[in-house]
């Protein structure tokens, strides 16, 4: 009977073990299966923000082609109207005429006339009308030349 008494103490110390490591193992599938959830949460989560900022960028990329677009046509009439004080025929005649004026100046001050009307339009001095500046300082290049100042 000792022997029997000390083996069924044994047993059920070890059946008390199982039972207690069955039942960390459950908690742990348990655990397992609430992080395999919040995963699956995360998962769809990312597609979802995936989805989005794609959409964002195609809505980005439409914008900027539009405003590009936009921006040449709005461009393209500045350039293009001529009956406009901004347009490039109405500032050849304004540039023509200064030179005009400073041709019949004596050599200094026609020389510090066509460099006022240089660094007035020169792109450097104009980086938001940089094109438009360079197309003016064209004009003036020409102009000088075709006076032979």
């Amino acid at each position: 009977p000792l022997v029997s008494q000390i083996y069924m103490q044994k047993l059920e110390a070890s059946r008390n073990e199982r039972d207690m490591l069955t039942l960390q193992l459950g908690t742990a599938y348990e655990e397992i299966a609430m992080r395999d959830a919040a995963l699956a949460d995360s998962a769809a989560y990312m597609q979802a923000l995936k989805r989005r900022n794609a959409e964002l960028q195609i809505q980005m990329r439409t914008l900027l082609l539009e405003r590009n677009q936009q921006g040449k046509a709005e461009k393209a009439q500045t350039s293009e109207s001529e009956d406009s004080i901004f347009g490039l025929a109405h500032i050849r005649s304004k540039v023509e005429e200064a030179v005009q004026e400073a041709a019949q100046l004596n050599e200094s001050d026609r020389k510090d006339k066509i460099k006022q009307l240089r660094i007035r339009w020169h792109p450097d001095k104009n980086p938001v009308l940089q094109e438009f500046a360079t197309e003016v300082t064209k004009i003036i290049n020409e102009t000088v030349q075709k006076y032979k100042l």
